[in-house]
This record gives structure tokens, C-alpha cells and sequence, in this order.
């Protein structure tokens, strides 16, 4: 007997500040950009990809549509175009910068403001290898507090991952996290 399977289109979306490893997190989990592109002075790069998993005794196909700025940005350029129909919105910071920290709130207010229906976030504290070698690091606890914060702030789910996109870290977690959502999202209706 063959496993009944179910594909799910979902779009994501990530966002961050400058030189967080956004472009390289979704190449490590997305493979290569599909292209770039400048909307309206904003840089984004797409990547689509599709993966399999199994889910008790179904096969979950996903298609991936991703979406991510690049490039010197800033909250205020994330463009209606570049949201417009997300599933889910990765929001990422560095852990060794506690401006790219602050600023989450920023972007996740700068996201919503142009999706009418709140969506699932996945929280990204990146480039835990560099944890301990440079002082004022995020800590994980601040990180999986602000998770708490957001779904608590919003009501949708916000779940913490910790990534070494450098070492690959964690990049097994985020994947998890992302099926998790896509799944949620689609099962809420």
C-alpha cells in the first residue's frame, strides 16, 4: 500500500539586519538563489525549493517559495510586494550583535503591518560559534524570552532557533521549526 501524500505550497519570508546570514541560511537550507531582484531600491533575493518528509504515515511534499532582503536595509523598505502573501516570516539576528537583537521587534512590526492575517515566526539567534568570543553576546535565554514575547504579543506561534550557518549548527532545527508552521498554518485553515 502506498503512503497517501500531501503537498503544500507556503511561502516564507526572512528578514534582518545587514550581515546576519540571511541569504546564507537559505542557500545552506533552500539551495542557490532562483534570481535577484530590486523592488523599488529594496534588494531581495528568491529561492524555491521542495522537500519531502514523512508525518506519521503520510508523505508532507512542501514547495517553498523564499523570499529574503539583501543588501543594506532597513525596516522601513520592507515592501508590501515582498510580504504579500506569507505563510510564515523567519525574523534573524546575529548573536554577537545586540543591535541586530534589538531591532527584531522592528521588523516583525514592519512585516505585519502589511499581511492582514498574522502568520507563524520562526526566531533565528545566528552565528552561536561566535558566542563567547566576542563580549555582550545575545544569550539563548534572551532569545527563547523574546520568542515568548512575540507569540504572546501577536498570538501565533514564535518559535527560538539557535544557527551557526558557518558550521551548520542547528540548521536541522530550523527545518523542523519551518515544517512545524507550514503545517500548523495549513491544519488552522
Amino acid at each position: 500500500m502506498r503512503m497517501p501524500r500531501v503537498e503544500i505550497k507556503t511561502k516564507l519570508v526572512v528578514v534582518g539586519n545587514h550581515f546576519v546570514g540571511k541569504s546564507s541560511l537559505c542557500s545552506r537550507l533552500f539551495g542557490a538563489p532562483r534570481s535577484s531582484a530590486l523592488i523599488v531600491e529594496t534588494a531581495v533575493d528568491f529561492f524555491s525549493s521542495e522537500t519531502k518528509t514523512r508525518l506519521d504515515d503520510i508523505e508532507l511534499v512542501i514547495h517553498w517559495l523564499v523570499w529574503t532582503l539583501t543588501g543594506e536595509q532597513r525596516t522601513d523598505r520592507v515592501e508590501p510586494l515582498l510580504v504579500a502573501g506569507a505563510d510564515t516570516v523567519v525574523v534573524m539576528f546575529a548573536v554577537d550583535d545586540r543591535n541586530s537583537f534589538d531591532s527584531v521587534t522592528s521588523w516583525v512590526e514592519a512585516v505585519f503591518k502589511h499581511i492582514p492575517k498574522k502568520v507563524p515566526i520562526v526566531l533565528i539567534g545566528n552565528k552561536v560559534d561566535l558566542r563567547g568570543k566576542k563580549p555582550g553576546c545575545v544569550t539563548k535565554e534572551e532569545g527563547a524570552r523574546l520568542a515568548e514575547e512575540l507569540s504572546s504579543r501577536y498570538g501565533v506561534p514564535c518559535l527560538y532557533c539557535e544557527t551557526s550557518v558557518e558550521t551548520g549548527e542547528g540548521l536541522d532545527d530550523v527545518m523542523k521549526s519551518l515544517v512545524t508552521l507550514v503545517v500548523w498554518n495549513r491544519l488552522r485553515g
